[in-house]
């Protein structure tokens, strides 16, 4: 059947049309798909700013909300294949398990950060390190251990044991709980390293390993804390 021109040029139209939908539905999905890739593939530090607003996006903004602090960059990582995740909770053995093993576990480094420190177990396996030849050094609250005779002693053995202590009152609340071990492993979490948080407290502990881009992240945190502290002498 012979078409009119008139006839022929509206039916070119409604196909190009029916492409240009297609595509258009089509195009969500091949995002969503990528979206869901990235996700999946990625740790995020503070906020994941491909698609969540962060908390605080404005450095003079956030300068006059605290005593001259600075804000630290968000970054996005991608988790290597060789990565191991170990995790603990207490009450219970659980917590405490997961902190000594990263303990146990140093070769050459350890940098620990606490709030509340009084663990015998976490003490000992510190001592322990140092006399093993691993670089050790803490960093803990002030206010939260200088005033506490529990906190005195555990530190006082530290000390005495060649292991630098620095006290940090800079903030409200020193409040940070993790350890780096040999610049490629972590443990985080919200167990303080206390009798408390093993035996009283709801508490959790996450144990990272083969991470070094993260545990630079957090070294790197931790070595601010340490350089804003004061060192504890040992009073024996």
């Amino acid at each position: 059947m012979k078409l009119s021109p008139r006839a022929r040029n509206s039916l070119i139209m409604v196909g190009v049309g029916a492409v240009v939908i297609a595509a258009l539905a089509y195009r969500p999905l091949i995002d969503s798909t990528r979206n869901t890739k990235t996700a999946s593939a990625t740790i995020t530090s503070g906020a994941d700013a491909g698609s969540i607003r962060p908390i605080i996006d404005d450095s003079q903004s956030f300068k006059g909300r605290t005593q001259g602090a600075t804000p630290e960059a968000s970054t996005g990582m991608p988790l290597p294949g060789a990565a191991v995740l170990q995790v603990g909770f207490s009450p219970g053995p659980g917590g405490l398990r997961v902190v000594l093993n990263m303990i146990n576990g140093a070769e050459h480094e350890l940098r620990l950060a606490a709030y509340s420190f009084t663990s015998p177990e976490v003490v000992k396996a510190l001592i322990a390190a140092k006399r093993r030849g691993v670089d050790v050094k803490v960093v803990v609250d002030k206010k939260g251990n200088a005033s506490n005779s529990a906190s005195r002693q555990a530190l006082n053995l530290l000390v005495n044991n060649g292991i630098s202590v620095r006290l940090n009152g800079k903030y409200q609340i020193h409040h940070d709980k993790f350890v780096v071990s040999d610049r490629a492993h972590l443990q985080t979490g919200s167990f303080n390293y206390s009798r408390s948080a093993e035996t009283r407290n709801s508490e959790n502990v996450l144990a990272i390993w083969n991470v070094p881009e993260l545990a630079k992240q957090y070294l790197n945190h931790w070595e601010s804390r340490y350089s804003d502290g004061v060192l504890w002498q040992s009073a024996y």
